[in-house]
């Protein structure tokens, strides 16, 4: 940015120096509690040399420095706002009335019919679809599915009158679902009333909002006894799911084969419950995921258990990095915190490494994990079929740096002695965060469900989301992922040279962010080779749209934004990779 860009942009701000910021707000009637100036999660709003922190909005980084204040003024009185409101003595207020069909609406067909969408991820017609009465429109070649459309009546497709609305947490709230917050968001769904249908119809079938005196109407229709509606149905939610999760635990799954069982009976659960609201946070969000940490706690402490009361325990070797021990006859390792049991094939020399979550690596022609364990309480060293000899730290290290990589050889695994002499194993995450200049957030998580093609990606992307858009229970940024749309790439245009042009790819997200970095194309390597270990060929990758949260809304001002998910075969694993950012 020049530096006529620069004055030009400062010109147009009110507030131009800390001391005017601080008038300000005194003027405004703003508690000095309510601002800091350093970095203060707990304030509402911080702001430090160069960047303004919002509480509950997210974080905005600014070069033009006295643009800083004017922003962090304004949230304040966002903030204000609400607090006003929570002093209001209202108990609740309705945020919303919209509506909520269960098909995609194209347009109407006129005479009471609808033209409705779908898709599937094939490049050909499906017979299944076609029998089902849908038409086959085009492939496209950019999102990687097929279209579909069929006309049906208006009448067979459910609709709801959803109203959202924000209620301050009293007394029942606090006794029944425990919730401690001042004020949180729910919703309701009503059905139309029968003498509105077709006028609520119209507006369906276009797709279009619901004009004011619509909603008006529906207020006075509906709202009269929303919050006893919404509590009768939201405690009949909390105990079907809790009673759902527990019929279905089964502690002779797997924890993978567990999170499956428990997320079907929670879908199950919540079908046809009115109160049902999956924004994060919501009253409904806050009961069911309640519901699951209880129950899922509670798999935990009971498969652990039995093997408490084995005697024999002690530890084989330990360092800083490393614990290696013997607990109820089955030896394990403890690699910077994480876990991993250790075993081995009964007839042939292959090491089973198994972690918190179930997921099993396999180094192949490697050791038996008890005699090793035993050898090396004696004071003894052991020799891999490859010569190298091991002492237990070796061992350690061995270990530690084939945990995530899937099938592979010893000699594979011994790579870690050449990679990383001195500092042992490192995890993708330990490398990234020797890059805190980075723009790109990365997202690393397992496979939680067998491969179903792009549905695992979009599970992924939730995941992410619910990670990185959130601080301390709170949305830093808004998103709704049924709105991404997604397209499949090959792993070549992943790792990409920069663009000639001025569109952005995920190395020049990496190497040119909007501000300078020194970050070369080496790093790039690096960062990539900790993710994906095993190289590129067992790469899916997916290119997704952006226009689904806040959190691009930055990008979309010049420099761009990315979301890319990609999913590594050899080791069941998906990497979500997003990037925005502006100057």
């Amino acid at each position: 940015m020049t530096e006529e860009k620069i004055r030009e942009i400062e010109n147009k701000c009110r507030i131009k120096s800390k001391e005017q910021f601080i008038e300000e707000c005194r003027k405004a009637g703003f508690p000095d509690d309510w601002y800091a100036f350093t970095c203060d999660r707990t304030k509402p709003v911080s702001i430090d040399e160069d960047s303004v922190y919002y509480r509950k909005i997210g974080i905005t980084r600014f070069t033009v420095l006295m643009s800083r204040w004017d922003i962090a003024f304004e949230e304040l009185v966002k903030y204000k706002k609400e607090r006003d409101w929570e002093k209001s003595g209202e108990l609740y207020r309705i945020d919303k009335i919209g509506y909520e069909t269960d098909a995609d609406i194209a347009f109407s067909s006129g005479k009471g019919y609808v033209t409705i969408r779908g898709v599937r991820f094939t490049d050909h017609p499906e017979q299944e679809m076609l029998d089902d009465g849908w038409i086959y429109d085009n492939y496209d070649h950019y999102m990687g599915y097929s279209n579909y459309h069929k006309e049906v009546s208006l009448g067979n497709i459910k609709k709801w009158i959803v109203i959202e609305f924000t209620k301050m947490t009293d007394d029942r709230d606090r006794r029944e679902f425990g919730f401690t917050d001042v004020s949180i968001r729910g919703s309701f769904h009503y059905p139309v009333p029968e003498d509105m249908i077709d006028y609520v119809a119209k507006y369906i079938s276009n797709n279009d909002p619901f004009p004011e005196h619509i909603k008006i109407a529906l207020r006075r229709r509906l709202c009269n006894n929303l919050l006893e509606d919404e509590f009768r149905d939201l405690r009949r939610l909390r105990d079907t799911h809790k009673n759902a999760l527990l019929a279905a635990v089964d502690l002779s799954l797997s924890e993978d084969e567990q999170k499956d069982a428990l997320a079907k009976a929670w879908n199950r659960a919540e079908q046809g419950n009115p109160a049902v609201d999956n924004f994060y946070g919501s009253r409904s969000y806050l009961v069911t995921h309640k519901n699951y940490d209880l129950v899922f706690d509670a798999i935990k402490a009971a498969k652990s258990a039995a093997p408490e009361e084995v005697g024999g325990d002690y530890a084989v070797y330990r360092d800083e990095h490393y614990i290696l021990g013997i607990k109820g006859g089955e030896p394990y390792l403890v690699a910077d915190g994480k876990k991993y049991r250790l075993s081995c094939h009964p007839y042939e020399p292959c090491l089973y490494i198994t972690d918190g979550n179930g997921s099993v690596d396999t180094v192949h022609n490697a050791f038996d994990p008890l005699h090793v364990a035993e050898a090396f309480s004696e004071g003894r060293t052991v020799t891999s079929i490859s010569g190298r000899e091991y002492d237990a730290k070796d061992f350690c290290r061995m270990v530690g740096y084939a945990a995530g990589k899937g099938n592979i050889n010893i000699d594979d695994a011994e790579k870690v002695f050449k990679e990383c002499p001195a500092e042992g194993f490192r995890s993708a995450e330990d490398v990234i965060a020797q890059y805190p200049r980075l723009v790109i957030d990365y997202f690393i998580t397992r496979a939680e469900h067998k491969y179903e093609g792009w549905k695992i990606h979009w599970r992924a992307l939730v995941q992410a989301c619910r990670k990185l858009f959130f601080e301390d229970g709170e949305a830093q940024f808004h998103f709704d992922t049924f709105k991404a749309a997604a397209r499949k790439m090959d792993a070549e245009w992943l790792f990409a040279p920069i663009p000639e042009d001025d569109s952005l790819n995920y190395r020049k997200a990496f190497l040119q962010p909007p501000q300078y970095s020194s970050y070369t194309d080496a790093d790039f390597d690096r960062v990539n080779a900790a993710l994906f270990p095993n190289g590129t060929d067992a790469l899916e990758v997916f290119d997704w749209t952006t226009d689904w949260s806040e959190y691009f809304d930055d990008g979309h001002e010049w420099w761009g934004a990315l979301c890319v998910t990609v999913y590594d075969a050899s080791l069941d694993r998906i990497v979500v990779i997003m990037a925005s950012a502006t100057d």
